[in-house]
């Protein structure tokens, strides 16, 4: 059981962490486990983790964001069957908004590719503003893409060049959009820690200059899923939550569940 006393100090070790550090949130290389909770258990848990002290990620204004995604894969979807193979090493392309809608053009994008060996994470991700986005999103074309490249500076060129890598070879298309609420928490006792709660996950399906967000469908319907990223160890507080609550570890993946979703809804085949 956690005492109440070493929650009140971790919480004011939490609040006595530099703000803008705190909302620096990206761990680019990072564990990450997933488990499946309850709309119940998901509310019992967000307020102790509250109680810890752990402060809001501040994406939105209420602390509570849309997180809206666009998975790119090949035409035989490759990355879908290297999750369904359970392989080790495995990657998914994807550009991320946060806007409700693709429909109007976001203000930023992140182009991403999320690199997965076991429970290690590695992640690059690229900013790029919206404008130049859908011109590449309406084509399709890697010269587009290596486009977008060009006109980026510094840290985001370096880290667009896999996406662009993984996109020519593979010739990856646009193939579903998977959209969720996200709330998150952040503290930076020992390592940095982050824990999120994803609620009512939707999928849709995409395509070269657009998605079905007319026709989109809920994944796990009535299930949380909570993540907790670090970058060096998990915290003793978080695993004794887990046994106080009797809460297992699962491998959980949006992209593999939402596109299962899908092709049931639609009766789509899979391609061979």
């Amino acid at each position: 059981m956690l005492q109440s006393g070493s929650m009140s100090e971790r919480g004011a070790q939490a609040d006595a962490i530099p703000s803008k550090k705190l909302q620096d949130s990206f761990l680019g290389k990072r564990f990450e486990f997933k488990y499946e909770l309850s709309v119940e258990q998901a509310e019992r848990l967000e307020k102790e983790v509250a109680g810890l002290g752990l402060v809001r990620d501040l994406h939105a204004d209420q602390g509570v964001y849309t997180v809206n995604s666009i998975y790119f894969d090949t035409p035989h979807l490759d990355d879908y069957r290297d999750k369904d193979g359970s392989f080790l090493r495995r990657k998914k392309l994807r550009v991320r908004s946060y806007n409700k809608l693709w429909s109007t053009t976001p203000e930023k994008v992140w182009f991403e590719v999320k690199k997965k060996h076991n429970f290690f994470i590695s992640k690059h991700r690229a900013e790029a503003p919206g404008e130049m986005w859908q011109p590449f999103f309406n084509s399709g074309s890697a010269t587009q893409l290596f486009e977008i490249k060009d006109q980026l500076t510094g840290r985001d060129r370096d880290e667009l060049a896999p996406f662009a890598r993984f996109f020519t070879r593979g010739n990856y298309r646009p193939h579903i959009m998977v959209r969720y609420e996200r709330t998150a928490y952040l503290t930076n006792f020992v390592s940095r820690v982050r824990i999120t709660f994803d609620r009512n996950i939707e999928v849709s399906r995409a395509h070269l200059g657009g998605v079905e967000e007319s026709r989109i469908y809920p994944v796990h319907y009535g299930t949380v899923i909570m993540e907790v990223k670090f970058d060096k160890v998990m915290p003793w507080w978080f695993t004794n939550l887990l046994t106080k609550h009797n809460i297992r570890r699962q491998d959980f993946s949006k992209y593999t569940l939402s596109v299962d979703e899908l092709r049931d809804r639609l009766h789509i085949p899979i391609p061979r």
